[in-house]
């Protein structure tokens, strides 16, 4: 987590959390994924989100970015409501507007929207690039955590992953 929290620029080489951020694009998108289902991926994102909000008091969005399988909604035990794919669909919503905040933590939650039939075209549009670039500017101190799909099954964490600035990758103990 410190570690990346340095190559986001959190932090600093001495490990002090930066106070002051520059607006404008920022290095806070953070894709986890791994190579196959069932590696932990979801749990390694959801951890890190959690970590991040309480024990370092960071604002943090968590993404399910695994549109055919999402699990982070039934986690947290959120009804279905618009989300990531919503965002591709219709320029006027935010994600602040459709996301689910937490109580005791700055941690928010962005479901993965309604199922889309050719999920990796739309990732890789102009549009999924301004929705992206919206969530990296619209507060500077906020980390954004995507729980993508595994390399392997889909090619959605592939187009995902050019959008964002950190890949944490998970791999299988053994």
């Amino acid at each position: 987590k410190r570690n990346l929290l340095r190559r986001i620029g959190f932090r600093n080489a001495g490990g002090e959390r930066r106070l002051g951020r520059k607006s404008g694009r920022q290095r806070n998108l953070v894709l986890v994924t791994s190579t196959q289902p069932g590696e932990g991926k979801t749990f390694c994102s959801i951890n890190l989100a959690r970590s991040l909000a309480l024990e370092e008091s960071m604002e943090v969005l968590l993404v399910d970015a695994d549109i055919p399988r999402p699990k982070i909604r039934a986690h947290f035990g959120l009804p279905e409501m618009p989300g990531l794919t919503d965002l591709l669909d219709d320029p006027a919503l935010s994600p602040d507007q459709i996301s689910a905040r937490a109580r005791q933590a700055p941690l928010s939650i962005l479901s993965e929207g309604a199922q889309l039939a050719r999920a990796s075209d739309r990732l890789a549009s102009a549009e999924a690039q301004r929705v992206f670039t919206e969530m990296s500017m619209r507060d500077p101190g906020r980390v954004v955590i995507f729980d993508a799909p595994p390399v392997l099954a889909t090619t959605e964490a592939i187009m995902l992953a050019r959008h964002v600035d950190e890949i944490v990758f998970v791999v299988q103990a053994d």
